[in-house]
């Protein structure tokens, strides 16, 4: 059974440096000590607002700041201590049966949760990669990508969204999650395929465009509210830009990472996908 810290403990996220951006993933068992269950994310909180928090009696959660600063104050058997979270790669892990509260929300500021199952996190033997590289480049189609509403649960101390794993909202349960931010307006991003990793992709702050393609045609989606996610099956082209000022963009993934898992040649991708069976 896995020990986890007694008190609220700081963590360091990886930040993948970029001038296009930089980027910070947490996923399974690497940097949090659980099997992810549920991820939230927090907006369109007027600032000076306090949300009052609740209690898991008996999973661990992980709050992070995506963009802008609020302040946690956690209460539990260790006492009472008060934490500012202003950088995305920086996270406060919070241990079972800690009462948790949010206030000093800076303007435009996104802050995520994420909770979890205790234990450690044991890959899930589904599928062998060959048979994801024959359902993949082999199938998938942009016409199989869609907008995807989530949950808004709006009030006075601003808006949640929440996606738990096993409720049926996305076609696949999240294994990993990775944002990017400090987006110049002129970057661009992705450039990738997969073999496995289905992924939803969502504008927690500002807006950007998405381009998918499946090797034949492309298509185009603007995301630009934190409600709402586009899917995008495994087998697909894709491509960020376009970026507002300030944009954040949330990636929901179906598997932890894995280099192997990437085409990163379009030319490759090309070839994989011009053995697409017409489905």
């Amino acid at each position: 059974m896995t020990h986890f810290p007694t008190i609220p403990v700081e963590v360091t996220l990886p930040r993948i440096e970029d001038p296009r951006g930089n980027l910070t993933f947490i996923q399974d068992s690497d940097q949090v000590p659980f099997d992810i269950e549920r991820v939230d994310w927090i907006y369109d909180v007027p600032g000076g607002v306090f949300r009052p928090g609740h209690i898991l009696v008996d999973k661990p959660m992980l709050v992070t700041a995506l963009s802008g600063s609020l302040d946690v104050t956690a209460t539990g058997a260790f006492g009472k201590a008060c934490f500012t979270l202003n950088r995305p790669s920086t996270a406060l892990l919070l241990p079972p049966s800690t009462k948790f509260e949010f206030s000093n929300f800076s303007t435009n500021t996104v802050a995520m949760t994420m909770s979890g199952t205790p234990g450690l996190s044991v890959p899930d033997e589904i599928i062998t990669l060959e048979n994801y590289k024959s359902n993949g480049h082999f199938t998938s189609l942009v016409s199989q990508c869609r907008i995807i509403e989530l949950p808004r649960l709006g009030d006075l101390a601003g808006s949640l969204t929440p996606v738990v794993n096993g409720q049926g909202q996305l076609p696949f349960d999240t294994r990993r999650v990775y944002y990017l931010y400090d987006i110049p307006a002129d970057a661009e991003r992705g450039g990738h395929s997969h073999y496995c990793e289905q992924r939803l992709i969502v504008a927690a702050a500002g807006c950007f465009d998405v381009a998918v393609s499946d090797g034949k045609s492309w298509r185009t989606y603007t995301l630009n509210r934190p409600y709402r996610g586009l899917y995008v099956p495994q087998g697909l082209w894709r491509v960020l830009n376009n970026f507002s000022s300030g944009s954040v963009a949330l990636a929901l993934c179906s598997t932890p990472y894995s280099e192997d898992d990437y085409v990163r040649s379009f030319n490759e991708f090309l070839a994989l996908s011009a053995k697409k069976i017409d489905i």
